[in-house]
């Protein structure tokens, strides 16, 4: 092991940046960057500089005291780079002004040498380190020696040595690599870095980079950026700062969800991989406590977007303040936000009399409908919470598509109050559908929940696929499982109202149906019910529609004036919402209140929150 050697190494009151239309992924200083022009050819190591295409590779000498920004260092050491398609070449020439020289070929300890890093942030954070010393001492990080190669040779007053990594053993995106280099000098105890890293020499976030082919090239792929005239290193390291946006700029958020009488979870995505926290304490505290995101076992993750901390052992009923504490690479320096005064939540007590939230569905990525109405509801202001019903989005690919299709519009009211998220047949589609759940998922990790709201139960389930599929059914079956159990729970029993959320309804005989079926038979429908419920809540339909006991049959009356009978007999009555779309009335909200044991159920437009149907149970 050699690590040791080198280094130690009109708005509402608050509203989250909007999301940046730049590059991501630097660090708060200038990145120093360094193009590698393209050479093409086989080339052979002499170690000594001599062959002519050295002339044309890129050269730099701006070296600095380890640890000390910006101190000169006592002895130059020169750098050249060019890449021939294949491989990255790196040409190295050591002065040393006091003529002694330690060179060997094996062990490291009392070598003079060179160390350098290539690694990359995106697409995932990755580094190798590598090692020459006079005498030909080499080193490579994962042990593969034979993939690159090396040269050096002793000469008056310098030693110089030439380097070649191909480029599989590294990762290159948009036309860059991550990259250091550093150098020791036994005689004069002297650590010189090219970029300043501080004491994690391995930090990849404060490398500089290598621009492959020139700063032109580079620009072009990194901003779209098309300039009259050629760009320099200055101006492009200019261009990259004005650019680019720090990793620990927060991007989304902050949410609140999965909300308890004596718990909240807290999330939040920042623009690069960072080490991150939550600042928070009851109102009135003086001191904030500290949670730091993806904590565990001792250690502590700083390279995630995505951040989620759960505060538990809350005060039932209490208001909390909180902010979001977002560290720069060096895991020291710290940025909060909001930089003012903090947010802040109110949990709800045990013995909560009422409670009111607004029911979305089907929204399918359409932010700018749901952010209109949601800043113009005077409705919104009474609600405890919202719910997104499932259909917020039509293909799951990540979670930036389920920011920047409807939870941007959402975060001025959920920065403040929680929200919970059901999943609908549309979140579980696309290429990275568990996204999903890495945002929302509930105790467990999962896409269902029970939340109990003084005397009102709430229970959320989720349909995923609205077809029976190898994939689903399982899953259905775990759910099913999960609410035979909680049907037991003295909080269901003792509940004056219970309402069921699930995105696809009962009502047709339509492919969805056979996947409620399967989810609720034996609890809530079928022959012998375990329990009973008031009221069934649901989008999917993209129509809204709710339905009558009939003796043996059901009739859905459709809010367009639409009827139809013989739909599937259940014992409870169910309202379908409907999102932005086609059909009239476009786009309508469920709007719930729970109060003195009464439990009413509005469906609204977003038009002046006009009422077009209410129910009460």
């Amino acid at each position: 092991m050699i690590l040791y050697v080198l280094f130690s190494l009109k708005q509402p009151e608050w509203a989250p940046p909007r999301r940046p239309h730049k590059n991501i992924g630097a660090h708060i200083t200038t990145m120093k960057s360094i193009s590698a022009p393209f050479i093409p050819g086989k080339h052979t190591l002499t170690g000594d500089l001599s062959a002519p295409l050295w002339e044309n590779a890129t050269a730099f000498d701006d070296f600095q005291l380890y640890m000390h920004e910006g101190t000169p260092v006592t002895a130059r050491t020169e750098i050249r780079l060019f890449h021939n398609g294949h491989s990255i070449f790196i040409g190295m020439k050591c002065h040393e002004p006091t003529g002694v020289i330690h060179s060997g070929t094996i062990g490291f300890a009392n070598l003079d040498r060179i160390e350098f890093f290539l690694g990359s942030m995106e697409p995932y954070p990755s580094c190798i380190q590598y090692a020459v010393a006079p005498g030909g001492m080499r080193y490579s990080g994962d042990g593969d020696a034979d993939a690159w190669h090396s040269a050096t040779a002793m000469q008056k007053d310098c030693w110089t040595a030439e380097a070649e990594v191909p480029f599989t053993k590294f990762h290159c995106f948009n036309m860059t690599c991550r990259f250091n280099i550093c150098r020791y000098r036994v005689e004069a105890a002297e650590q010189q870095v090219w970029a300043e890293v501080g004491a994690d020499f391995l930090s990849i976030a404060r490398f500089g980079e290598i621009c492959l082919d020139s700063y032109d090239a580079a620009a072009r792929a990194k901003f779209n950026y098309y300039g009259n005239e050629p760009l320099g290193r200055d101006a492009y390291e200019k261009l990259n700062q004005l650019n680019t946006v720090p990793n620990h700029q927060l991007r989304y958020g902050p949410w609140l969800y999965d909300p308890a009488c004596d718990a909240m979870t807290v999330g939040w995505y920042n623009a690069g991989g960072s080490p991150a926290a939550l600042e928070y304490r009851k109102k009135g505290e003086a001191q904030f406590k500290f949670a730091y995101s993806h904590y565990e076992a001792g250690v502590w993750d700083k390279g995630r977007n995505l951040h989620k901390v759960r505060l538990t052992q809350l005060e039932p009923g209490a208001e909390y303040e909180y902010r979001v504490r977002n560290y720069l690479p060096d895991a020291k320096t710290f940025q909060c936000y909001p930089e003012g005064a903090p947010l802040s939540f109110t949990l709800p007590s045990h013995d909560t009399k009422e409670c009111r939230f607004l029911i979305f569905t089907d929204i399918h990525g359409k932010k700018c409908d749901l952010e209109r109405f949601l800043k113009e509801s005077k409705l919104l202001s009474k609600c405890d919470f919202i719910v997104n019903m499932g259909d917020m989005i039509t293909n799951s690919n990540g979670c930036v598509p389920i920011f920047e299709g409807y939870l941007e519009g959402e975060t001025f009211f959920v920065s403040k109050h929680p929200m919970f998220n059901l999943r609908g047949n549309h979140e579980s589609r696309g290429i990275l559908p568990t996204s999903y759940l890495e945002l929302f998922g509930h105790e467990g990790g999962k896409s269902y929940f029970m939340y109990n709201v003084g005397k009102l139960c709430i229970i959320g389930v989720d349909g995923g696929e609205d077809y029976l599929c190898d994939f689903n059914i399982p899953y259905i079956q775990e759910q099913n499982k999960w609410l035979r159990e909680i049907i037991k729970n003295e909080a269901f029993q003792n509940a004056e109202k219970r309402v069921l959320l699930t995105h696809m309804p009962l009502l047709q005989k339509q492919k969805y149906t056979p996947v409620v079926q399967m989810l609720l038979d034996g609890v809530f429908i079928g022959d012998k019910p375990l329990a009973t419920i008031d009221v069934m809540l649901s989008g999917h339909t993209h129509r809204a529609s709710y339905t009558e006991p009939n003796k043996d049959t059901y009739t859905c009356f459709f809010l367009d004036g639409e009827k139809q009978d013989e739909c599937i007999p259940v014992p409870f009555p169910i309202v379908c919402n409907s999102g932005p779309g086609n059909w009239s009335p476009n786009f309508t909200a469920l709007y719930v209140e729970y109060s003195e044991g009464k439990l009413k159920v509005d469906i609204i437009l977003p038009d002046e929150d006009k009422v077009l149907r209410s129910f009460s149970f």
